[in-house]
């Protein structure tokens, strides 16, 4: 959508429009990236899919924590959080 095409519509509709293409990018952005991170983890969890024993509950806790967390350092790092470092550390 051009300017001069925001500018026309009328000033309530311009937030969910922006709204709508920055989901749209976000949606994009994980099909591209973590979908098939996801789509292991639930595999993890079909492949052990009970919820009492120690053994079957510990290893997809501690797979998908770390996966997650691992993620999150990364994308704090590549945004230039002071706290988490830089790249090159």
């Amino acid at each position: 959508m051009s300017e001069g095409e925001r500018d026309r519509q009328p000033v309530a509709q311009q937030p969910a429009v922006e709204f709508e293409q920055a989901l749209s990018v976000a949606v994009k952005n994980y099909r591209t990236t973590w979908q098939t991170v996801d789509t292991e983890l639930y595999e993890l969890c079909q492949r052990r899919p009970g919820q009492r024993a120690f053994a079957d509950v510990y290893p997809k806790v501690a797979v998908i924590g770390r996966v997650y967390a691992a993620g999150i350092s990364r994308s704090s790092r590549a945004s230039g959080d002071r706290e988490a470092g830089s790249p090159g550390d």
